[in-house]
């Protein structure tokens, strides 16, 4: 296993895994102030491309350790297509229900149903 910084730990890791990560650094902290240790953690990348956090009291393993999947994500979804803005829309309950069944149909999102409505109005509007 290769160190690697706790910079280079933290790119790698989801949110649940910072979570989990700060969940038992405080747990482990508590307790080594009850006994008058200094603790510190080292992070170290393995074959398998996962994160391995050790703990350690004045430079000895004190045997707690939590592995991270530690893989980059993808990034999610699909390209930019443009400008995200955000907005509030009221509709009526017919709308919104005609909405929700083309998104099931056409297994996708609510705002992909929208964008297709709104760009095939301007197609149609160029006609």
């Amino acid at each position: 296993m290769k160190q690697i910084s706790n910079y280079e730990a933290f790119q790698t890791m989801e949110a649940a895994d910072f979570a989990r990560y700060e969940q038992e650094l405080s747990t482990i902290e508590n307790q080594a102030k009850e006994r008058g240790q200094n603790i510190g953690a080292e992070f170290y990348l393995d074959e398998d491309g996962s994160i391995v956090l050790d703990f350690k009291s004045n430079g000895e393993d004190i045997g707690s350790t939590l592995r991270f999947n530690g893989k980059r994500k993808k990034a999610a979804g699909r390209p930019p297509l443009g400008q995200t803005k955000k907005l509030s829309l009221t509709l009526t309950d017919d709308l919104w229900t005609k909405i929700s069944r083309m998104k099931d149909e056409w297994n996708t999102s609510q705002s992909e149903v929208l964008r297709r409505i709104i760009e095939n109005y301007f197609l149609e509007e160029k006609k």
